[in-house]
């Protein structure tokens, strides 16, 4: 609900203030994120791992208000580490 409220709220704004169509198309990237996000949740539950949380906020919602890219070792990781972390693998629950 948090998060469909959100996008209703950026809707709003964008009427109110002209969003560019790049915003509209990180909207629309951001919602079907969240949807395989609460998807794949909705498996890890049925096989016993809890309750999953996702939450979406702009930048300026963040207590540092910035985005910092991970180390180099860390981006791309699962290419880099084909047997590395992976919900598949630690979970036994695959995504999708």
């Amino acid at each position: 609900a948090q998060f469909s409220d959100f996008f209703n709220q950026l809707q709003q704004l964008s009427d109110q203030t002209g969003l560019s169509e790049y915003d509209i198309q990180v909207r629309s990237s951001a919602e079907a994120l969240v949807k395989q996000f609460n998807s794949y949740a909705a498996q890890l539950k049925e096989h016993g791992f809890g309750e999953v949380t996702t939450e979406v906020k702009t930048l300026a919602e963040t207590d540092s208000g910035a985005y910092y890219l991970a180390e180099d070792e860390h981006q791309q990781y699962l290419h880099k580490n084909p047997d590395g972390y992976c919900p598949n693998h630690a979970t036994g629950v695959k995504c999708g």
